[in-house]
């Protein structure tokens, strides 16, 4: 959901305004919300019902201090992104043409002050996103059994 997210944003931000435009931002938008309530589904299942497992015996403090920041960085990251992109169409006006069907065109979101913010945020995302999926790869080569197995859900309710 976040690469749809990220993939319609910037189609969307090299298209010209008109009936495309709002096609794309309207999907943006709406995996941008469905990106919001996964995040804080997710972090609501972290602390009250998944029992995460401790770091891998032998990881250097360097590389398990790597991890904590990645993860919070993204969580983080996960919520201020489509925040921001909620501030954007609400105080633009915007949520009447993406989410009620009226035919008023879209503001010029790059006026918005937080475009550039909420723009740079999305790269960001990516950045982590690929040094979070690279590292955990490379790691799961050297210590390949059930290291990816760690990341599932567990359903524990003795945290």
């Amino acid at each position: 959901m976040v690469l749809a997210a990220l993939y319609f944003g910037i189609v969307a931000d090299g298209t010209d305004p008109g009936a495309t435009k709002t096609f794309l931002l309207r999907f943006h938008a709406i995996a941008g919300i469905t990106v919001l309530g996964l995040t804080l589904f997710r972090v609501y299942w972290w602390m009250f019902y998944d029992k995460k497992p401790g770091p891998v015996p032998g990881t250097p403090k360097w590389r398990r201090t790597m991890v904590k920041v990645n993860h919070f960085l993204l969580i983080s990251l996960l919520f201020v992104g489509p925040g921001f992109g909620a501030i954007m169409v609400l105080q633009s006006g915007a949520y009447a043409t993406l989410f009620l069907g009226s035919n008023i065109a879209l503001p010029d979101f790059w006026e918005h002050p937080l475009r550039e913010y909420h723009g740079l945020i999305g790269r960001i995302i990516m950045l982590l996103a690929i040094l979070h999926i690279a590292g955990a790869l490379l790691r799961a080569m050297k210590k390949p059994k059930g290291y990816l197995k760690r990341m599932w859900f567990r359903y524990s309710k003795d945290k």
